[in-house]
């Protein structure tokens, strides 16, 4: 909700803006198995690649041949065919723009992937967005630059006044600053959030209304995914309230698993053990 894609999309669009960029993107998604693992995204970027140079079929016929399949299906053939286009082609510089990046299921073999990618004479710029994730932290520990999403706020804050600024019944500076704060806080860094709920403001019959939309809403992540679950809790039986506590219970390894095993590999369970506990 801190508009992660948004900020993928954005910056996609803005560098396709200019002719000398070439843009390959990827928006991972764990809910749908044709985006969450690496040779899927690798295929994806590969055929945006072959749209921008088509002198790379000449190159990549000979692997083609050389498969027998007809469709490219190969984790280790699909890597070495993105590594040979990247170093063949004569596009420069590349930038490799990968969203939630956290819901791909192999991604550090996707990273490898992409940073063997880096060896060429073609000049290769990565974007990667995802979630904190403590499985990434060291995969993502050479990036040049990072933003968190901690230091959003300021930015986030500056979008809240602005658009207050630009509403009729803010035009008390009081009663805006007011009203900033309150939204500020409550969104708690989630762009998403302060978007959606400006955009209730605004449309808002009275000031009484907007004093009510403002008051109703969860203040920060803890309380909204709080709000999420009491909603959720009133349509459940009393079994599935009962499985979802042991579920919360399985998935908090730290409760049971000691503590020098989980600080090295990270609190978390495995995707498909995950998986196989929501499935039972």
């Amino acid at each position: 909700g801190s508009g992660k894609s948004m900020a993928a999309s954005f910056m996609v669009q803005y560098l396709q803006n200019t002719k000398s960029n070439t843009v390959l993107y990827f928006f991972c998604n764990n809910s749908d198995a044709e985006k969450r693992v690496s040779s899927q995204i690798l295929r994806t970027m590969l055929w945006q690649l072959l749209q921008r140079d088509a002198s790379l079929y000449q190159l990549l016929l000979p692997w083609y041949h050389r498969s027998g399949r007809p469709f490219a299906d190969s984790d280790i053939q699909i890597s070495a065919m993105f590594e040979a286009a990247v170093a063949g082609t004569k596009l420069s510089p590349l930038f490799l723009v990968v969203d939630a990046l956290d819901e791909c299921e192999d991604s550090s073999e996707l990273l490898g992937a992409l940073k063997a990618t880096c060896g060429s004479s073609t000049v290769v710029k990565m974007i990667l967005l995802a979630r904190e994730d403590p499985a990434l932290n060291k995969l993502l520990s050479s990036c040049d630059a990072s933003l968190s999403m901690e230091s959003n706020q300021t930015s986030v804050d500056t979008y809240v006044r602005k658009r207050l600024s630009e509403m009729q019944v803010f035009r008390n500076i009081e009663l805006r600053t007011r009203t900033a704060d309150s939204i500020s806080k409550a969104s708690d860094g989630l762009w998403l959030f302060s978007r959606l709920l400006l955009d209730e403001i605004e449309h808002a019959p009275s000031f009484g209304e907007i004093n009510r939309k403002i008051n109703s809403v969860p203040s920060g992540m803890i309380q909204l995914y709080s709000s999420i679950i009491t909603a959720k809790g009133s349509r459940q039986t009393d079994l599935q309230t009962k499985m979802a506590q042991q579920l919360y219970l399985w998935v908090d390894t730290s409760e049971y698993v000691p503590e020098w095993l989980w600080k090295e590999n990270g609190d978390y369970l495995e995707d498909d053990m995950v998986e196989s506990l929501l499935q039972f």
